[in-house]
């Protein structure tokens, strides 16, 4: 994607994400709100200008992945339809634009010119990663199954929270927070059209039986005399230890998995 088309993406904002950030999640990208965020998003976008070198090593890299996925993947998915999905990447400046962390919005890789400069496999391995996310995405049902059979319950709906929500906004995410069971709900799922109420039976079992996934902003820090006292966060990845990464959300467990394996081929140690 351009800058241009970029910036016009992150201020149109047709997928809802900077409209439902939270009171931390703005606190967290020093966004005063909304509109101040997707400003300073889409002013990141526009002051980009790519070296040939970099365009390579981005070119390079998803010639690398998607060779991974062709050769080694069948489970969780088949890798030759992940390599088929095509690459649409948009480019941001520094960290001002989701603290520079690469991820996706709709069939976007939204990636920093930082993460350009590290090694090729590096690369390579973040572009695995990603994909995943944008697999996720366009295959629903296909996600459903595979969240239902690892005993990934949803329980709760992510544009129901409250503003004053401490777990961090995610773009990799689906709509509906998680917890991670050892057995099946007893308590199916409502249709899509339930009401909050209709929810509450389901979310009380898997609350009490399960542990909720999320990453949780980290509510406290020590003062100049070594006290712990409530705090804001300063960056989006300032989140209780063990909460992020694979933790966070079933499509990161995935993502994290496949992106390990990609690890181990590059180590020559098979798939």
């Amino acid at each position: 994607m351009s800058p241009e088309d970029t910036a016009a993406f992150i201020q149109d904002d047709a997928d809802g994400y900077a409209a439902g950030l939270t009171d931390l999640d703005l606190i967290a990208r020093q966004s005063a709100n909304a509109k101040n965020y997707k400003d300073r998003a889409a002013q990141s976008a526009t002051s980009v200008s790519l070296t040939p070198e970099q365009r390579d090593a981005v070119i390079q890299a998803a010639l690398r992945a998607d060779a991974f996925y062709m050769s080694c993947v069948q489970e969780p998915f088949n890798g030759r339809l992940i390599a088929a999905i095509p690459w649409v990447f948009a480019f941001t400046s520094d960290i001002s634009y989701e603290g520079g962390l690469p991820h996706t919005r709709s069939n976007i890789i939204f990636l920093s010119t930082d993460i350009l400069s590290t090694s090729k496999e590096d690369l390579a391995g973040t572009l695995v990663h990603e994909k995943v996310h944008i697999y996720q995405r366009q295959n629903p049902e296909a996600m459903s199954e595979w969240m239902g059979n690892k005993f990934y319950e949803p329980f709760s709906k992510v544009k129901e929270r409250p503003s004053s929500s401490d777990v961090r906004s995610n773009p990799d995410m689906n709509d509906w927070f998680y917890a991670k069971c050892k057995e099946p709900s007893p308590i199916s799922m409502p249709d899509s059209t339930a009401e909050s109420h209709e929810l509450r039976p389901r979310q009380a079992w898997i609350l009490d039986n399960c542990e909720a996934m999320g990453a949780y902003y980290e509510g406290e820090a020590k003062d100049p005399e070594g006290n712990m006292v409530p705090s804001n966060p300063e960056k989006i990845t300032d989140v209780r230890k063990g909460t992020d990464g694979p933790n966070e959300h079933p499509y990161e467990a995935m993502a994290y998995e496949v992106a390990g394996r990609f690890g181990k081929w590059v180590r020559g140690d098979g798939c």
